[in-house]
């Protein structure tokens, strides 16, 4: 055997242990891709799951027109406007139920701007029967009556 052998089988040998050397280093790197993928999708999922929790936080916005009735006196109550725009042609819209005799409501009102009130009353005889819990409002671009508690 001469030199050039010698050389040969040396080069060989470490040309050998360079693509072992590779081979593994390609599967370690494809586990680690595959192990990244993994996070990725669950990181993905999570923040998923996190943006949908956020939304569901959130309060609902405020409608355009909304009522709440609170009692001022005796028989004085006032009903706000607690939304975000004015409400035009208010009224009441009577059910026929026979405790409705005891409230008195403006015919109808023309405007109320949002954080404003309408004033109504409630007169409550004693034994005189079942006083109502709820008004039934309507008003312009209402397309169904808003029922409002009434607070005893």
């Amino acid at each position: 055997m001469d030199v050039a052998d010698f050389i040969t089988i040396i080069i060989a040998a470490l040309a050998l242990l360079v693509s072992g050397w590779s081979v593994r280093y390609a599967r370690t790197s494809a586990r680690s891709a595959d192990k990244s993928a993994v996070a990725a999708e669950r990181s993905a999922d999570a923040a998923e799951r996190q943006a949908a929790a956020a939304e569901a936080a959130l309060p609902p916005p405020t409608p355009d027109v909304a009522w709440v009735a609170q009692r001022t006196g005796k028989a004085r109550y006032l009903l706000t406007n607690v939304g975000t725009k004015p409400a035009t042609g208010v009224h009441w819209i009577k059910t026929g139920e026979p405790g409705e005799g005891f409230i008195r409501f403006p015919t109808q009102v023309a405007r109320v701007l949002p954080g404003g009130d309408i004033e109504f009353t409630v007169i409550r005889a004693y034994g005189a029967g079942a006083v109502p819990t709820e008004l039934l409002l309507g008003w312009d671009g209402q397309d169904e009556p808003a029922a409002v508690p009434i607070p005893s």
